[in-house]
């Protein structure tokens, strides 16, 4: 039900699901969509990407619209993996508030952070802590951390010792216990993986839908002139704020005419000026490489169509 006390204009709950997988997971995308419709949330389903050929690489982009819906306005934020079921037991999101937390995180079956379901409540060390992990999506991080592919391990490796993260109950993340009463159940790879069982129809859309993906993105690369990882991630995600109004940051921006004097660069910070009628707003985005910064900055640039 609907918690009548809670102000939910603020909380955007989204998934990513396409390359056939918005058929293969259609019953637990049901589920989040049941679960926001029940309590007020706004739940948005990311199922139109356009083409990339970044690959599995792709998953960059929950980091990257979980960064705008921050910059958006959106108090919380939340970012459920396709394979996740939500369980109609789970509590309202608002209960994990904690004083002083802003990043709220199961451990996986590994005994590490999964980012399968990420909860974010908006707040300044937060919306820095998303930036540098977005740019921070090239660089190596310690085989401890390490996790095959995708942004779990860099998650990991950038949640060390942050004193705003919430270490939170398994039950908001359940990917290894069968008898565990929980309110997520995680389908990814490990113990509870072969447990989903899709129905025939979905499966058979998922089959077609994901070879035709698969055949498009082999000879993608007869047509992509994007050589960097950024601006294919930066071009996957401008596709996906044309669709998805939800996430639409960058108009926003481009309305509170940038200019030249707004964007400063210091040392190895990129300090964005957002003036408004009222007030002016400093969103201080730290980078972890100066080549990145180049990069990052070169699209900001690009994308304002600001002349510098």
């Amino acid at each position: 039900m609907l918690n009548k006390d809670v102000n939910n204009d603020g909380l955007l709950v989204f998934s990513l699901a396409f390359n056939g997988y918005q058929w293969l997971y259609r019953k637990n995308l049901d589920s989040h969509q049941k679960y926001c419709d029940d309590r007020g949330y706004c739940y948005q389903r990311v199922t139109r990407s356009g083409v990339t050929s970044l690959g599995k690489e792709s998953v960059w982009l929950k980091i990257a619209l979980i960064q705008e819906a921050l910059n958006v306005g959106h108090q919380w934020v939340v970012c459920l993996d396709a394979d996740t079921q939500v369980r109609d037991c789970t509590p309202d999101i608002e209960s994990l508030s904690e004083e002083g937390k802003s990043l709220y995180l199961a451990n996986g079956y590994s005994g590490r952070f999964n980012s399968g379901v990420i909860i974010v409540r908006n707040c300044p060390d937060v919306r820095q802590f998303f930036n540098t992990l977005l740019l921070s999506a090239c660089t190596v991080i310690p085989e401890t951390d390490q996790v095959g592919w995708g942004e779990n391990g860099h998650l990991i490796h950038l949640a060390h010792g942050k004193p705003f993260i919430k270490t939170i109950d398994s039950r908001w993340n359940n990917n290894s216990d069968v008898e565990l009463d929980d309110y997520i159940r995680h389908y990814s790879q490990g113990p509870l993986h072969d447990l989903y069982k899709p129905n025939l129809l979905d499966y058979s859309l998922y089959i077609v839908h994901h070879k035709l993906t698969t055949a498009v993105r082999s000879t993608w690369w007869l047509f992509d002139r994007q050589e960097d990882f950024y601006e294919k991630l930066w071009a996957l995600l401008d596709q996906s704020l044309k669709s998805y109004p939800v996430f639409s940051t960058m108009r926003r921006l481009r309305d509170s005419a940038i200019t030249k004097s707004d964007v400063l660069v210091r040392n190895d910070e990129l300090f964005l000026d957002e003036s408004t009628s009222k007030k002016k707003r400093v969103v201080k985005v730290p980078l972890t490489a100066r080549n990145q910064l180049k990069r990052f900055y070169n699209s900001i640039r690009a994308r304002m169509g600001v002349s510098l």
